[in-house]
């Protein structure tokens, strides 16, 4: 059995979408740029930054991304880690639509892996330690910053102390060149889409997967109308192979859509030492 799907205009919620903390105009000063300078958080050279001036909504130009001052102060560099590239691909969520406590989760994560283990950072810890939650407020799930990594309450991990709420983060943001992978020729972060996620609220929100079942006549039928199968094709709609079956990960990030490889259950997949 499958799920119902609507379509709907990127960045457009549908009516029954009630949502908050949407994108403001950036506040964003000179002066915040300075400090970000100071602290050598940012490019010195002018080209590198752009400021947004009064636009609500972000169009970052070509080969830029946007970038959240918070996100800086918590660790966050361009170009970013490989390991947060794979997060979000595997999510299916954007830079933009986290909160600044999981950036700092990320870091220490990924700190803790390289300089005290030794190894590249590790999916199978850290889904052992972190889950992916949808955070709620009084207006609705936010817009930005609306989705966290939050550490399992059954999970023995470091103790430490983080601010609850960081005043007008969601204000502070502005262009940033995404700097490319050296020899791979592309960005670590996934191109940046205006695009709401995580919100679906009801079987009556078209634009999202509703809890409606279909049968698996209606199934093949939509299998058909997205491929060149015809009603003379047998489509079966069993797994080809039990979900537990996964290729082996020659590495340990979670795959990536260029990877081709499946995501391992378990903690198995081989530690490897970083060279960085």
């Amino acid at each position: 059995m499958g799920k119902r799907k609507g379509t709907a205009e990127p960045g457009a919620s549908s009516g029954a979408d009630k949502v908050g903390h949407d994108w403001r105009a950036s506040t964003i000063s000179n002066r915040d740029v300075s400090k970000l300078r100071t602290l050598d958080f940012i490019s010195s050279s002018d080209d590198d930054i752009r400021l947004p001036g009064s636009s609500s909504r972000p169009r970052p130009p070509k080969g830029f991304t946007v970038m959240f001052v918070a996100f800086l102060y918590r660790g966050l560099s361009l170009p970013a880690h490989e390991f947060l590239r794979s997060l979000l691909f595997l999510y299916g969520i954007q830079l933009w639509q986290l909160t600044p406590n999981s950036i700092l989760h990320l870091s220490i994560f990924i700190t803790l892996c390289e300089a005290f283990l030794g190894i590249d950072p590790h999916w199978g810890l850290w889904r052992k330690i972190f889950y992916v939650k949808r955070h709620n407020g009084n207006d609705g799930p936010p817009v930005v910053g609306g989705v966290g990594f939050v550490v399992r309450k059954e999970a023995d991990y470091l103790d430490f102390p983080m601010k609850e709420s960081v005043q007008g983060r969601r204000q502070k943001w502005f262009y940033q060149r995404d700097i490319p992978v050296a020899g791979r020729r592309r960005s670590n972060l996934p191109p940046f889409e205006d695009v709401l996620m995580w919100l679906y609220v009801g079987k009556d929100d078209k634009s999202k997967v509703s809890s409606a079942d279909v049968s698996d006549d209606e199934l093949r039928d939509e299998v058909r109308r997205l491929t060149r199968l015809s009603q003379k094709d047998n489509i079966v709609l069993v797994s080809a192979r039990p979900p537990a079956e996964a290729p082996t990960v020659a590495q340990c990030y979670p795959p990536t859509p260029e990877s081709g490889v499946e995501i391992e259950d378990d903690l198995s997949c081989s530690y490897s030492r970083s060279s960085r």
